[in-house]
């Protein structure tokens, strides 16, 4: 399993805190309350004067800001709700930093626990993805590029479509292809084939 370390994985995990925190309007002493730590334990955290003992905590802070270890709506607050009842947003992030920074924390958190990362549910559906292909082919490609930094082992497939035999489906696809969308998630799905 990989972790944060060093001084880069210190600062990247302080950044992503302080964003959560400060995009949530909270201030230290409320969401120190919410999760059971003081204020000034939680300022370390955000300010890279300490690290967190345990993941749980981060997760607790994260949640606490709005954000969703499944879907982080924290990344586009004022759009659409997707499907799912616990907030989660059917739009792209506002900053894809913010997509970099969660694929990362996810790929860390998980360790070698994942064998395959499906980018994206249902990516034609509007309840699921209402951004524009050519953002979806830029998460994946992105996504695609640090869960081969992080885990080369992991299988990396394109974001799932729905309603197969429709021309709406079809015409995501295309302009998925056209864009290379596939190319970025499939190619070491493709390269293990072929080395087996």
């Amino acid at each position: 399993m990989r972790c944060l370390t060093g001084l880069d994985g210190e600062r990247e995990l302080a950044a992503a805190l302080l964003g959560l925190k400060e995009r949530s309007g909270l201030s230290y002493r409320q969401l120190g309350c919410r999760v059971f730590i003081s204020s000034s334990t939680l300022h370390r955290y955000c300010s890279g004067q300490g690290v967190p003992g345990e993941f749980d905590l981060v997760l607790r802070i994260a949640r606490e800001c709005g954000a969703n270890p499944a879907e982080p709506a924290w990344a586009a607050p004022d759009a659409r709700k997707a499907a799912y009842p616990e907030g989660a947003r059917a739009a792209p992030p506002d900053d894809l930093a913010d997509w970099d920074a969660f694929g990362r924390a996810l790929v860390r958190h998980a360790g070698a626990r994942i064998d395959a990362y499906e980018l994206w549910v249902m990516a034609n559906h509007e309840h699921h993805y209402n951004g524009s292909v050519k953002t979806l082919v830029e998460m994946t490609r992105r996504a695609s590029r640090i869960i081969e930094e992080l885990d080369p082992d992991a299988t990396v497939v394109c974001p799932s479509v729905t309603k197969l035999w429709t021309a709406r489906a079809h015409r995501f696809l295309t302009e998925f292809a056209a864009l290379g969308g596939p190319s970025t998630a499939t190619r070491r799905a493709s390269s293990s084939t072929n080395a087996g």
